[in-house]
């Protein structure tokens, strides 16, 4: 059983691009949500309670939050092709 590390150098250089961060948001949102989840758990079992409540709750706008970035970012996208291809349209040559 091998590791491949030209996968992982794969990986990280993608990373290291520019806007490769938005390879990790997938892995920030379930991190997050374990998070959330692990926090509201324990609230409910009555383990430091405020603590747990603080914790759930910016857990919880964490994940909110990271939602509407990418509901953001595919509408910028979207409107950024748009005007792409408008462009296009419009060129004579």
């Amino acid at each position: 059983m091998a590791f491949d590390f030209e996968l992982m150098s794969s990986f990280v250089n993608d990373i290291l691009e520019p806007g490769g961060a938005l390879l990790l948001i997938p892995y920030i949102r379930i991190v997050v949500g374990c998070l959330f989840g692990t926090t509201m758990v324990a609230f409910l079992m009555g383990i430091a309670r405020v603590h747990m409540a603080i914790l759930s709750f910016l857990g919880g706008g964490l994940l909110l939050s990271i939602g509407f970035f990418l509901g953001e970012y595919e509408t910028a996208k979207q409107m950024a092709s748009k005007q792409l291809i408008r462009k296009s349209d419009e060129k004579t040559d």
